[in-house]
């Protein structure tokens, strides 16, 4: 490993758990160990880490650097490393690069633009008000990232997505079952998600997801479509819901009850 001064005894893609205001540790090691750091990768062989800004918009930029997952080490463990399949296998914005990454990218970009869902700030607080509200109906303790910080985010994207929201309860068990490490988990959750994100495209049904599909590239088949509208709901949903559980407990940090210790997860630095 390089720079192993500064490592020594770290694993940046372990675990770890401690205060919500505390510092990572494994941060501060990193950037005291350079610009770019070589690790050991999870998968297998090694990895590069880089931990400057300048550095990483240049690396972001390059054409040489692809996301295409048919470019990953051919001795990583495929499961271990979370691959997805590869751009030949499933375009999507996640695993093509250049032009034809920058077309699905129009054809995504305005469905959640920031005007687009400040046009719909309203009924996303009445549905953040409504699902709280259900929660603390006859308890006395509630476990907010059980109930409130996976649904939340669901509910949102269903909701704008025009999917019906009885799905939300299946959409929750499909995410969680993505972050599974029973074999077929994964596979299986994505087939539920892309299943019920069918349901948006019905010819009766008018929201964002059959607007992306009068969007996408014509040559985008129905099955690629689908798996679009599933990327939208996983990524929208894990993102946020990482994000309103550190929102929730430096909220809850400044009340009688203060948070527990959380574990933090990574899947990188």
């Amino acid at each position: 490993m390089l720079n192993a001064p500064y490592l020594e005894g770290i694993d940046p893609f372990a675990a770890t758990v401690r205060g919500i205001s505390e510092p990572d540790p494994v941060h501060a090691a990193l950037r005291a160990a350079g610009p770019l750091v070589q690790v050991d990768a999870p998968a297998g062989g090694r990895a590069w880490i880089v931990t400057d800004n300048a550095l990483a918009r240049e690396v972001l930029l390059d054409p040489r650097i692809s996301k295409d997952p048919a470019f990953a080490p051919p001795g990583w463990d495929r499961r271990t490393a979370g691959l997805e399949q590869t751009a030949a296998e499933q375009p999507s914005l996640t695993t093509l690069d250049g032009p034809e990454h920058a077309e699905l990218r129009r054809a995504h970009a305005p469905l959640l633009n920031a005007q687009r869902i400040s046009e719909q700030s309203g009924r996303i607080h009445a549905i953040a008000r409504e699902l709280l509200t259900e929660l603390a109906a006859d308890r006395t303790e509630i476990d907010l990232m059980a109930g409130f910080t996976t649904r939340y985010p669901l509910t949102v994207l269903l909701d704008l997505l025009g999917i019906p929201l009885g799905h939300v309860d299946r959409a929750a068990d499909a995410c969680r079952r993505m972050l599974s490490n029973q074999p077929g988990a994964q596979g299986s959750a994505i087939a539920a998600l892309t299943a019920l994100a069918a349901s948006g495209l019905d010819d009766n049904r008018r929201g964002r997801a059959a607007e992306l599909r009068d969007r996408v590239p014509a040559h985008t088949t129905q099955e690629q479509l689908r798996y679009h509208l599933f990327a939208l709901i996983f990524a929208g949903q894990l993102t946020t819901d990482a994000a309103l559980g550190t929102v929730l407990a430096y909220a809850l940090a400044d009340r009688p009850h203060r948070p527990r210790r959380r574990e933090h997860r990574r899947t990188g630095p």
